[in-house]
């Protein structure tokens, strides 16, 4: 993963991986605090034998250091332990005895002892009378030679046991530092588990590859909760980023053909993913180059474009393909200089029926025949086949996704969908709706000037595409 996406996941799962490892740490204390304190006391033993006539210091010393670890194993013998579990107070048992006991080899000839126990005065008494046993035990090691008795090595306390002050266990820093790590490791593997499960579309690098057609255009967060003629943001004061955007768009589409009357469908792959803004607002931009723009409702089931625009639906697109030699300037309404809006008209029950006629094909035609580009907003592909039934006339398609809303397979599947009526898919759209920056805050004031805006364009509107 780059650094890219290392700062991408971060951000969009900050919080979870936040909280989480907060509250494993906290399980991991509390847990600690309910672990019994353990106490450990330790003493330090010397094994050395004494130079004579027939062994020099230097093998004495090595003589003493194989010694030392033949006596590590015979601290925890039964004949060292049970005078001292028996001793103790409150007596215990020998195997217990033996499993609090540790031994490890210390420089040389020394080694430690260390006692483990609840209360830390008697982990010391208990280890210092191991020693003392011990120490006993191996001098009652005689072996009388030449009339002398001497043991086979002397065993001295270097260092006695005392009472420690801490416990050795439960660490509870460690415990929390553990716990918190466990809380990283999991959160992040969960999310990463998630994430590869996840098929929505998070980030804008792999959109190109999904649809199998290039980029045109990132636009900040269009609001879901946007409607009315606050939709219509392109030359809004405060919609700078979104208007770029948008402007963005406009140049890729021109860029794709220089031919009057070309036919362009707005789609998406899933519903509310903004296209029906990005439509509106397309169509302003290119009115606002000097292009004449026709801009049609073909969403005949759940129309918007009328109540973006303020103007009446009842009639529409739906007229025109149920009356027979109907001018399409009657139902179209001027609504800023070279733009005109052909709303949907009435919702009607089958849309698709009407959509597949000839007739529909015949209406592009004319309206093509005036404008310079004629823009339909149909809906979304999982509603049902209305926008393959209008791309099948207009040809040219754009596709509209969401950030964080949008699944892969969902926009892979529209894509070729579009393909297979031979419609060209002239790119894709990416609305970053996991964004609150944009489209969602511009409201208010700037949308009661928009509204004023449209109530001033209503009294001039007309039913024909354009001026004379």
């Amino acid at each position: 993963m780059s650094m890219q996406g290392i700062a991408g996941f971060i951000r969009r799962w900050w919080l979870l991986l936040v909280i989480v490892p907060v509250i494993t740490g906290a399980l991991a204390y509390a847990l600690g605090t309910t672990r019994t304190p353990m106490y450990a006391s330790s003493t330090t033993l010397q094994v050395s034998i004494a130079a004579s006539s027939d062994l020099n210091g230097y093998n004495a010393n090595l003589l003493a250091q194989d010694l030392s670890t033949t006596y590590q194993t015979l601290v925890i013998t039964d004949p060292v332990l049970q005078p001292v579990a028996a001793a103790a107070n409150p007596p215990m048992a020998t195997g217990e005895l033996r499993a609090n006991t540790t031994i490890a080899a210390s420089s040389g000839a020394l080694f430690t002892v260390t006692m483990t126990d609840p209360d830390p005065a008697r982990a010391a008494t208990l280890v210092n009378a191991v020693t003392a046993e011990f120490t006993a035990f191996v001098s009652g090691f005689v072996r009388p030679e030449a009339g002398v008795s001497e043991g086979p090595g002397t065993v001295t306390t270097f260092v006695e046991g005392t009472a420690p002050d801490e416990p050795y266990a439960p660490r509870l820093p460690a415990w929390v530092a553990l716990g918190v790590i466990a809380g990283i490791l999991v959160s992040s593997l969960g999310i990463m588990l998630f994430e590869r499960l996840d098929t929505r579309v998070r980030t804008t690098s792999n959109v190109a590859e999904v649809a199998g057609a290039s980029r045109l255009a990132q636009i900040p967060s269009l609001g879901k909760g946007i409607s009315g003629p606050e939709s219509v943001f392109l030359n809004r004061p405060g919609a700078s980023q979104a208007g770029e955007a948008i402007r963005s768009l406009r140049t890729a589409v021109l860029g794709t053909y220089d031919e009057p009357g070309k036919v362009l469908v707005i789609s998406s792959a899933n519903r509310r993913d903004g296209k029906t803004i990005v439509a509106a607002n397309l169509a302003t931009a290119l009115a606002n180059s000097g292009k004449l723009v026709v801009l049609i409702d073909g969403n005949l089931r759940d129309p918007r474009l009328h109540s973006i625009f303020q103007i009446n639906n009842v009639h529409g697109l739906g007229t025109l393909l149920s009356v027979p030699n109907l001018s399409w300037k009657t139902s179209a309404i001027r609504v800023a200089p070279n733009l005109a809006v052909i709303p949907a008209g009435s919702v009607r029950e089958h849309p698709a029926d009407l959509l597949v006629k000839p007739e529909f094909k015949d209406l592009l035609a004319d309206v093509s025949a005036t404008a310079d580009v004629v823009i339909i907003d149909t809906p979304a592909m999982e509603v049902g086949n209305d926008a393959l039934a209008v791309a099948m006339h207009a040809k040219s398609v754009v596709l509209l996704c969401r950030t964080g809303t949008t699944h892969s397979p969902a926009l892979s599947a529209a894509s070729a969908s579009f393909h297979d009526v031979g419609a060209d898919v002239l790119g894709v759209v990416v609305n970053e709706g996991g964004s609150r920056r944009g489209f969602g805050r511009l409201r208010g004031r700037s949308a009661r000037k928009q509204a004023a805006g449209m109530d001033s364009l209503r009294a001039d509107s007309s039913h024909v595409a354009k001026s004379a």
